[in-house]
């Protein structure tokens, strides 16, 4: 996918290490965050990623109550996705699909 609007320090960061995580804040109150990891090669001003993991997170109890959660278990409420790359894929820094 191509990342598009991405700061200097941003790029120059994954010009030196090519392992990214982006971040999708949640478009509503008590949504979920979009987390994609993945591995980026600077293209001028953008980044081109190509998605390794992609997780779906909210913090568990952002609804309701939560209930207890086993030793060693993860507390919050995730989704995880498939992270298969599309060529046609692209999005800005606010994470809409770009044409």
């Amino acid at each position: 996918m191509r990342v598009t609007e991405v700061g200097r320090t941003a790029l120059g960061d994954a010009a030196g290490h090519e392992a990214v995580t982006l971040l999708w804040a949640p478009r509503e109150p008590g949504g979920y965050a979009l987390i994609v990891d993945g591995t980026a090669t600077v293209v001028g001003d953008a980044l081109d990623v190509v998605p390794e993991r992609a997780v779906l997170h909210r913090p568990r109890g952002v609804l309701e109550p939560p209930d207890p959660v086993a030793p060693g278990a993860c507390a919050s409420d995730c989704v995880e996705l498939p992270a298969q790359p599309s060529a046609s894929a692209r999005a800005d820094s606010a994470g809409r699909v770009l044409p």
